[in-house]
């Protein structure tokens, strides 16, 4: 599986929440406001039970010297002295006048008894009950009233979570303005070198773009008073939870407090979709397109680099009332799905709708998304993402659609995998039908006759995956070297999602049986790569995934060793299963575990995995090689390079790096340099080599005319 086409953006999570005891109490010992709060507070509670439950996670942790709370033990001098029924806070203000004035922060610990040791190492001032730490450590306690009766007051918070951030986004954002408007300028400087240093190929951002991009994303947490994020964990439940709280007066209070009818009526009531299919959904009557309009007016340039036009989805929405249910699956093959989405009364829809405005924003909206696929893979044939399907009938009852055929990409020397979409779609009262093929639509249509209205309940949206399901199937999409065929995936429970607005507020909330999660992880650590088996050659070096103008060359598949080492290797302890295993002693291992991180996008540990490698053996070539492409997944262009003539030092006819540094070199705006390498590689008949010169190179050339 291309890494690329799944990586999402990355979330962070924070913590905490916290239960009051009456017979252990932090009393307020100083006046302060009661409404001024820190601009970052962090809270920790219930560390006893956090820490009993993550080590029940790994029995093997829970014994070591590393366990968490070995760790946690060793950096607060023993935790038999905290009073661990109440919560630590930590909270930072930022200076009124400038970032570069030292912003005020400080810790409080709870204790049920003083702890010298403790106080001692980190310079902490003792009170009524609890510990006082200014940051950096060492500079007394004196971090003024307010800052320290907030501490006080937010440890006495009854919230029942183990950990949660609290950040005023909106008042911190305007302390930092004059820093975040220079580091904009700069940011834009950067990429407009950046682009001038390449002179030709598709680049991913312009500048202009990218400003406006960073500017949406500021108004919109301008709008945020507070954003809230943390987790919850017990031995029943792990909970991930998001909380925004909109400032007074702004687009963004205003769109929560009309999104949700009070007295709305559902239309779908208690409707069932089959249960065979993993995921089932649910949204109660909203305001659609007012939500449409305002994600379009702030995150509209972030959803046009992926291809998916917000604007036209304002007016295409536009007939509905926000409520939907349905369940899909998503299969190695494709999704398969089955939905129905209500119309509002005063809107008298057709599959005419369906035909002059519903699909032709489907099918703009897979324009986008071509055009994207074949920037990011200029070597590829990559045909249309969105195709319209034929016309049919079913209950007398016209049906249209459109055929998806999503790429997946999992090297650059192999053919396509299409993940198929196939939407199915017809109007039957005031219901879109939407189902995979004309087999469910007479069910759906037959189903939707039948329902009467009921008032509206529930959160707005509501989501339960079947968690095993999905990562089977994503597993079966990944590339073979690093697909468990060995196991089965035990069963996992679900993911419940949940969504909701009150109060000023969206608050979010992923959910998972505990034991769930430990049962996956157990699972997680006893895959293996799937190696070659005894009689073939060692199994394959890590595929070089990597998002670039150029396409990507394909690693060294070889370790470069003589055949007396490859017959030493092959020695190697075999798992359970038969399947090759290797020490840490051996490159082999390093590099296996390097390809895995580097096929899933963990760029940072892939690089560490084939530094060692190196280290092991300076020697192996391919390992210099693959060390090379993972820099150049980081745009480290000068040690990518450094690295490749390490390789080619060692085996200067190799045409596989040839062609791998003048890929690196064409990414770097070398392009003359990796145009000549590219050529050499070609003489030698590297396959990649003389298909980039006949295809690509020309096609590139001609764009950069234009």
């Amino acid at each position: 599986m291309k890494t690329r086409n799944f990586r999402v953006f990355s979330l962070f999570f924070v913590f905490v929440g916290m239960l009051f005891i009456v017979f252990g109490p932090i009393a307020p010992t100083v006046g302060a406001k009661p409404d001024f709060r820190p601009d970052i507070t962090i809270r920790i509670s219930h560390l006893e039970e956090a820490l009993k439950t993550i080590e029940e996670f790994s029995e093997q942790n829970a014994k070591s010297q590393w366990s968490p709370r070995s760790l946690i033990e060793g950096t607060l001098k023993g935790t038999q002295w905290l009073d661990t029924d109440r919560a630590m806070v930590f909270g930072l203000v930022l200076s009124e006048k400038s970032l570069d004035q030292k912003p005020k922060m400080a810790v409080l610990v709870p204790f049920t008894e003083p702890n010298p040791e403790f106080a001692a190492a980190y310079g902490a001032v003792e009170k009524q009950g609890y510990y006082l730490i200014s940051l950096p450590p060492g500079q007394g306690g004196n971090i003024g009233e307010k800052l320290e009766s907030a501490l006080v007051q937010n440890a006495q918070d009854p919230k029942n979570r183990l950990l949660t951030v609290d950040i005023a986004a909106a008042r911190a954002l305007a302390k930092a303005k004059p820093e975040i408007e220079d580091m904009i300028r700069k940011a834009r400087k950067g990429i407009e070198q950046q682009q001038s240093a390449a002179m030709e190929g598709p680049e991913e951002f312009e500048a202009d773009q990218a400003e406006a991009m960073i500017r949406a994303f500021l108004k919109f947490f301008e709008q945020v008073k507070t954003f809230s994020a943390g987790l919850d964990l017990n031995r029943r439940d792990t909970a991930f939870f998001s909380e925004v709280l909109a400032a007074a007066d702004t687009e963004l209070e205003d769109l929560i407090a009309r999104t949700i009818e009070e007295d709305a009526q559902s239309l779908l009531g208690k409707m069932e979709f089959s249960d065979k299919l993993g995921m089932q959904f649910r949204s109660r009557p909203f305001d659609i397109s007012a939500t449409t309009a305002f994600t379009e007016k702030y995150f509209g340039e972030m959803y046009k680099t992926m291809g998916v036009d917000l604007q036209g989805a304002a007016s295409v929405v536009a007939p509905f009332t926000g409520e939907t249910a349905g369940a899909m699956a998503i299969a190695p093959a494709g999704l398969v799905i089955e939905a129905v989405s209500c119309i509002k009364a005063d809107r008298d829809l057709s599959v005419n709708y369906l035909e002059s405005e519903y699909i032709p924003w489907i099918l703009k909206t897979g324009e986008g998304m071509t055009e994207m696929y074949r920037k990011q893979f200029p070597d590829k044939d990559i045909a249309p993402v969105f195709v319209k399907t034929e016309k049919t009938t079913v209950s007398d009852i016209p049906v249209v659609g459109v055929k998806g055929h999503l790429p997946i990409v999992q090297d650059s020397g192999d053919d396509i995998k299409i993940f198929e979409m196939p939407l199915r779609m017809a109007v039957k009262d005031r219901y879109l039908l939407v189902t995979s093929n004309d087999g469910r639509m007479a069910d759906l249509i037959a189903q939707v006759a039948d329902l009467e209205p009921a008032p509206a309940s529930g959160d707005l949206m509501e989501m339960t995956m079947d968690w095993g399901a999905l990562i089977g199937a994503m597993s079966a999409m990944a590339p073979e070297q690093i697909q468990p065929s060995h196991k089965e995936i035990p069963e996992t429970g679900t993911l419940n999602y949940t969504l909701d607005l009150g109060e000023g507020k969206f608050r979010s909330r992923y959910a998972m049986k505990t034991e769930d999660i430990k049962q996956f992880m157990d699972f997680v650590a006893t895959l293996d790569p799937v190696p070659a088996g005894p009689e073939q050659a060692p199994a394959p070096e890590p595929s070089s995934e990597i998002k670039q103008t150029e396409p990507s060359p394909e690693p060294d598949q070889s370790t470069s060793r003589s055949a007396s080492e490859k017959s030493e290797q092959s020695s190697s302890k075999q798992s359970k299963t038969g399947h090759q295993r290797f020490s840490k002693d051996e490159p082999r291992y390093w590099t296996e575990k390097g390809g895995l991180y580097l096929a899933y996008g963990n760029i940072d540990a892939a690089v560490k995995h084939f530094e060692k490698a190196v280290a092991l053996d300076p020697d192996n070539a391919g390992a210099h090689c693959n060390l090379a492409l993972a820099y150049a997944e980081n745009r480290k262009f000068e040690k990518a390079l450094e690295a490749m003539d390490h390789a080619l030092s060692l085996e200067p006819e190799n045409g596989r790096y040839l062609h791998a540094r003048g890929w690196i070199r064409v990414q770097n705006g070398q392009r003359q340099k990796g145009i000549a390498d590219i050529e050499k590689a070609a003489e030698k008949g590297h396959p990649d080599a003389v298909r980039y010169l006949d295809r690509i190179a020309p096609r590139q050339t001609r764009e950069g005319r234009q």
